[in-house]
């Protein structure tokens, strides 16, 4: 029977309650907001099943891209987060009568796994979506859709595909995993509170949300919440307070910051992210954002359908300086642990992120005699004549 004793061992991937043939395993959130398995050991007859699809007690073993690319899709939509990669693979998935999985926003405005097997389906999947998904059903769905024939392509972050593969327990040749570089997951109650203290007019106002609007630029991206009534946020990425948390580690899952499934551990056969720091002579377009394509599988290299994409061969050396997230997992917050115990009492989760994320004095202290240091400079009749 699973037993979460240590929840950096837990990504909260759902296999255990979906392989549990007495379904006596519930996903149930604790005080964070994420989801932790919860067995009913009056129902349980000890198969075991739960452990064995288990993927963080059975890690995959390492392995490296085959192939590199910088990619764009010049067909892509605006609302692909970078080169549009993903949606060529989806739609290509479709057009053969296939089954497409992806992270959408549910009634409420969280995030869930779903799947469709319609061309206008795939809309709800594009764009990125930073709150943990919950998987649901859908490992089981995909099996169901598998085991009918069917074409099926699943994406999700590293530890979704992972826990895929060791639910499916065997390979499918129709089975497409792709999954993205992924920085870390942060709390549903943290996007919760988030949305109840933003949208005061309820969530059924709520028209669009976009974590990564380009309109400013792929590389100032902004954060957008669309709403029918009352206040609209549209914020560059580096003054939204939710974005904030979420890139500077305050908001992740405690798994998080020991992944074992990245470092090609997922068994994906292709790996998304931003190339970030791509050369802008490199590909026209880049400048709307660039995807970065590692091509894990030979069936991954296959399904890339390359007469329609503008690409560039690249070398893995090239990507992780500025992709971090492909080898090594977050550093934890230091001030994770105050933020998550206050969390569930505070009057104000902005004024709360700020606080948590405000540097400490001596670092401030610095700052500012820094700053005073240049300002001297600027005035001194030695910074006035250079200028003259």
């Amino acid at each position: 029977m699973i037993a979460v004793t240590d929840k950096t061992l837990c990504s909260g991937c759902g296999a255990c309650a979906q392989i549990c043939p007495r379904q006596c395993i519930i996903m149930k959130a604790d005080s964070e907001g994420f989801l932790y398995p919860q067995a009913d050991s009056g129902l349980c007859i000890e198969c075991g099943r739960c452990e064995k699809v288990c993927h963080e007690l059975h890690p995959y073993p390492q392995s490296s891209p085959l192939q590199v690319f910088a990619a764009i899709n010049p067909d892509r939509q605006d609302h692909s987060s970078s080169g549009g990669v993903f949606s060529l693979l989806a739609e290509r998935i479709i057009e053969r009568g296939g089954v497409v999985f992806g992270a959408r926003f549910d009634e409420n405005w969280q995030v869930v796994i779903d799947w469709t097997d319609k061309q206008e389906g795939i809309q709800a999947f594009r764009g990125a979506k930073y709150v943990q998904a919950s998987t649901g059903d859908s490992f089981s769905k995909a099996e169901q859709f598998l085991g009918s024939g069917r074409e099926v392509l699943f994406s999700g972050t590293h530890c979704q595909i992972a826990a895929l593969r060791h639910y499916l327990g065997k390979n499918y040749p129709k089975l497409l995993t792709v999954d993205c570089v992924c920085h870390g997951v942060p709390s549903p109650l943290v996007w919760d509170r988030y949305l109840d203290e933003t949208v005061p007019s309820g969530r059924k106002s709520i028209e669009a949300i976009e974590f990564r609007n380009k309109e400013s630029g792929w590389l100032n991206y902004s954060f957008r919440l669309k709403s029918k009534k009352g206040r609209s946020i549209d914020e560059i990425y580096t003054a939204n307070p939710y974005m904030q948390a979420f890139l500077q580690n305050l908001s992740l899952r405690p798994s998080c910051h020991e992944c074992r499934a990245k470092e090609g551990r997922s068994c994906a056969d292709i790996t998304l992210g931003d190339f970030w720091g791509v050369d802008e002579k490199r590909l026209p377009g880049v400048s709307h954002g660039t995807s970065l394509l590692l091509v894990n599988t030979p069936k991954g290299l296959q399904a890339i359908d390359f007469e329609h994409l503008l690409f560039d061969q690249a070398r893995l050396e090239e990507a992780i300086p500025f992709n971090s997230g492909l080898k090594i997992s977050q550093p934890v917050h230091p001030h994770r642990e105050r933020f998550f115990a206050q969390l569930s009492h505070t009057t104000s989760l902005t004024a709360l992120i700020r606080k948590e994320l405000k540097p400490p004095f001596k670092q401030r202290f610095r700052l500012f005699k820094y700053r005073l240091k240049l300002l001297f400079y600027k005035l001194s009749p030695k910074a006035r004549s250079i200028k003259r």
